[in-house]
């Protein structure tokens, strides 16, 4: 198994959104996934998702015997420890190991903000965590609660982390901002994945709809709020993380993951040149010239 947590010290930059998505395309590629929610929030969203299902008569119980699991913290379980001791990470290991979570092939954590809670130090401290990943904003806040996580991480040194641009809302013709940025984070140090994540509308838009569906199953992208998302790279940064997945090792003695499908995977290279070019990098191999249709609904759709 894996443990991959999304964590930021500020709240709002799509780390509950995202671990949401991230978990339903894992599963529409056949992995045994499962969240760990110590934020509460996914296990709202789908109780919020089975009302709508009942009210409209089209839930039955198969979909949660087919849904991955959404395991919400007991706060109640990890405070009986006491203060001085790890609560948390004491929690996590043993839903791991007495609570159904073994056979999985990937966990992913969702983790409220701020390393000033005990959540994440507990939990790096214990070396739950294999990887973590950072959303990163272009707004000075949110750049420095990045650096600040980044340096937590590089002195507690028991995991691999990166960093990825998020809701990006810039045209096509103005990339210098995302540029600086991209600099900026790695000369402090923070390794950054090459594909970023577009308009924030289409992440907003994700958590308004009366039925997300992607508690159950991988998002339908033609609902108006998942269509653009899809289109302009979110895919590539899934692929980004499964592929640095199978550069960290198992946490401790539980089944190896299965993640063979990655290597099976290909990017949609015309999105990857656009996301190098928002990156300034040069890879040769993916520079090909933009459709006009591409470039046209870059500009539309911030």
């Amino acid at each position: 198994m894996k443990i991959i947590a999304f964590f930021s010290e500020k709240g709002g930059v799509g780390k509950s959104t995202f671990t949401l998505m991230y978990a339903s395309w894992l599963k529409k590629h056949g992995v045994k996934v499962g969240v760990a929610d110590f934020n509460k929030r996914l296990t709202e969203y789908r109780k919020d998702e089975i009302a709508f299902l009942k009210k409209n008569g089209t839930f039955d119980d198969s979909m949660l015997e087919s849904a991955w699991p959404i395991i919400p913290v007991d706060r109640k379980f990890a405070a009986q420890f006491g203060a001085d001791n790890p609560g948390n990470a004491i929690w996590l290991d043993t839903q791991i190991r007495e609570g159904g979570l073994r056979d999985l092939d990937v966990l992913l954590v969702d983790l409220p903000g701020a390393t000033s809670g005990k959540e994440l130090p507990e939990l790096i401290i214990c070396k739950m965590l294999n990887m973590i990943i950072i959303p990163v904003e272009k707004d000075r806040q949110t750049l420095g609660a990045a650096l600040a996580v980044k340096n937590f991480l590089i002195k507690a040194n028991t995991c691999r982390f990166f960093g990825f641009i998020n809701k990006i809302q810039t045209s096509y013709g103005k990339k210098a901002d995302y540029v600086k940025i991209m600099r900026v984070m790695k000369r402090q140090g923070l390794p950054m994945l090459p594909d970023m994540v577009s308009f924030s509308s289409r992440m907003e838009n994700f958590e308004k709809v009366d039925m997300m569906r992607s508690t159950f199953a991988y998002p339908d992208w033609d609902l108006p709020a998942y269509k653009g998302s899809r289109d302009l790279g979110i895919e590539n940064l899934f692929y980004d993380i499964a592929r640095e997945m199978l550069k960290v090792s198992d946490y401790r003695d539980t089944r190896p993951a299965d993640l063979s499908f990655v290597e099976s995977l290909k990017k949609d290279t015309s999105m990857q040149s656009l996301n190098r070019q928002l990156n300034d990098t040069s890879f040769p191999e993916y520079e090909i010239e933009l459709s006009e249709d591409m470039k046209t609904r870059f500009k539309k759709n911030r």
